[in-house]
């Protein structure tokens, strides 16, 4: 392929142990081609061009020798590339022991601890020989300075091209920090430059705690979900929305996508229904399945808001209602605690209203189910720690969640409830999903309860 002169140029370097696929991982990139025969590389090299964040950039590969007597080499690769994909075998331990040496090689020979990198752990189609747990993988990550994780099948494709897009979604983040707007390969020695006459970089501790992170929002297509999936692609974030209905997903997605171009590639969806019994579990575990590695789960999933009061109730009435406000959130903690890191990294965010401390009349089986959701979180903040379990409450919130009310009745009932706050106006989503975030940035946040509700608890 011929140099595109429009085209920026990125150097992103393959490295690993022989043996994890780096060869059949940037082949299925590069070709769409599975290498079924393994043949031990010297050093491959590929262009190719692609479109990352809409900018059609091209994409200099190099794919190195894993095997020792090659060693030698890595200097003089290490040195060439902008950005990094360190690869191991999740049925290997011994391949990811060996990248953290890589790891700190890179960071000495490029004087940068913020280096693009990306782990990214092969063979995830092989997963009943797996030999490292994902709570290992995101350890090593998490120590790494929270360096984005995937796990990868250059069989099945998954995440191939996302590991790829990512790293040089790292290059062209750092050379707009670096003053140079998506420049070429060259740029390190310029950047070091630019750090010694202006004295270093600021220092960044607060605003890139999602960068890399990957969520699932659970009532991610509509109204304080979606607020919180916008949020987290603003943070950084990768992003999983699901909701019960396939086409709200998709157009949400769509969305997503056209108001982050940015971060289209950063936004998928998959439907699963919360609210049916009989297939609540496994509509719950084929979800995780579909989402793959997280960092953070995310339960905002709701039904039409009926007035039921105690004497119209029923069993399967009662049930019903609690559906989607109760049981499926214990249904998403239970498969969530088998995919998270086991660590304070990882975190799962529930929702209830405050329904649960300030009861509405006729609302009897609905304010029940929320104050056992609240008490629910604190004991599963004991049951699966150290991954953190938090409750967000908002008060009245405006979303599309109240559609389902008679529109004089549901305007009477904004009144009322704006009436009823010390700020006099209902919540906006995109206050409300600032709590989200909160919940899932803070470390120490385990077993409480966030209220968000404009002051109502005080009227």
């Amino acid at each position: 392929m011929s140099r595109m002169p429009n085209h920026r140029e990125y150097h992103i370097v393959v490295l690993g142990s022989g043996g994890v696929g780096k060869s059949c991982l940037t082949a299925q990139f590069v070709q769409g081609i599975w290498i079924e025969r393994y043949d031990p590389t010297i050093e491959d090299s590929y262009r190719k061009q692609c479109d990352v964040d809409g900018r059609q950039v091209i994409l200099e590969i190099l794919d190195t020798a894993g095997t020792e007597q090659f060693t030698a080499m890595r200097e003089l690769y290490m040195k060439s590339g902008q950005g990094f994909l360190l690869v191991f075998s999740i049925t290997s331990s011994s391949s990811l022991k060996e990248l953290s040496e890589l790891r700190d090689q890179l960071v000495n020979l490029k004087d940068d601890p913020h280096v693009p990198i990306v782990l990214v752990g092969n063979k995830s189609d092989l997963e009943e020989d797996r030999a490292v747990s994902r709570a290992a993988a995101f350890a090593v990550s998490s120590g790494w300075g929270n360096v984005p994780y995937y796990e990868a099948s250059a069989r099945t494709r998954q995440n191939v091209t996302e590991v790829f897009v990512d790293v040089c979604r790292q290059i062209m983040h750092k050379d707009l920090q670096n003053g140079k707007g998506g420049g070429g390969h060259g740029g390190e020695e310029r950047s070091r430059r630019r750090r010694d006459d202006d004295g270093g970089e600021d220092q960044n501790k607060y605003g890139n705690k999602l960068q890399g992170q990957r969520v699932l929002i659970i009532g991610g297509s509509a109204g304080i979900g979606y607020g919180v999936a916008e949020a987290s692609l603003e943070n950084g974030a990768h992003v999983t929305i699901s909701s019960s209905n396939e086409s709200r997903v998709q157009e949400a997605v769509s969305r997503l996508q056209k108001a982050y171009p940015s971060a289209a590639q950063r936004v998928e969806g998959y439907a699963a229904n919360m609210g049916e019994q009989a297939s609540l579990e496994s509509n719950v575990e084929q979800l995780f399945k579909k989402a793959g590695s997280l960092n953070h789960v995310v339960f905002t999933a709701g039904d039409s808001l009926a007035m039921m009061p105690l004497e119209e109730a029923t069993m399967d009435k009662t049930i019903q209602a609690g559906m989607v406000r109760f049981f499926a959130p214990l249904m998403v903690a239970k498969h969530a605690a088998k995919v998270l890191d086991k660590s304070p990294t990882s975190s799962i965010t529930l929702t209830t209203g405050n329904v649960s401390e300030k009861p509405i009349p006729n609302w009897s089986v609905i304010n029940g189910f929320a104050t056992a959701l609240q008490g629910s979180t604190r004991g599963l903040a004991l049951d699966l720690k150290p991954i953190r379990v938090n409750l967000v409450s908002p008060g009245a919130v405006i979303t599309p969640l109240w559609d389902g009310i008679p529109k004089e009745q549901r305007e009477q009932m904004f009144k009322s409830f704006a009436s009823k706050m010390a700020t006099g106006k209902m919540g906006q989503v995109e206050d409300v999903a600032e709590a989200f975030l909160y919940a899932m940035k803070d470390k120490n946040l385990t077993g409480s309860m966030i209220s968000t509700n404009g002051g109502a608890m005080l009227m």
